[in-house]
């Protein structure tokens, strides 16, 4: 359970490290606490609040085939931002390339973990 939580949270801060390094509009003041934490909120997020969101907003959801799920997947990345000062994302394009990143490189990196 617990290497599961931690291979989460390093999962989560490479990703958000990946998006950081690809994404001119998304930046990190980067060094090994910064990362954790962001990894940490971010899996925080993703297990407790965006559940929550995508139950208020199914018929959305529902009506755009799940294209939705994006756009709420980046307000809680603009969330993150408010939350950590170090962390800042300048617009929705850059927290739509953002997510699409993070998402890629979670997918990628949880197949090779189980």
């Amino acid at each position: 359970m617990l290497i599961n939580i931690v291979s989460r949270i390093i999962i989560n801060a490479i990703a958000i490290y990946t998006a950081v390094q690809l994404v001119s509009g998304i930046s990190l003041e980067i060094n090994f606490i910064n990362l954790v934490l962001v990894g940490l909120l971010l899996g925080i997020i993703n297990t407790f609040i965006k559940p929550i969101l995508t139950l208020l907003s199914l018929p959305f959801v529902l009506l755009t085939f799940g294209l939705f799920t994006i756009i709420i997947n980046i307000a809680l990345l603009f969330l993150m931002s408010y939350l950590i000062p170090s962390f800042e994302v300048d617009s929705f394009g850059a927290g739509l390339l953002g997510v699409i990143i993070i998402s890629l490189v979670n997918y990628i990196l949880s197949k090779f973990t189980k």
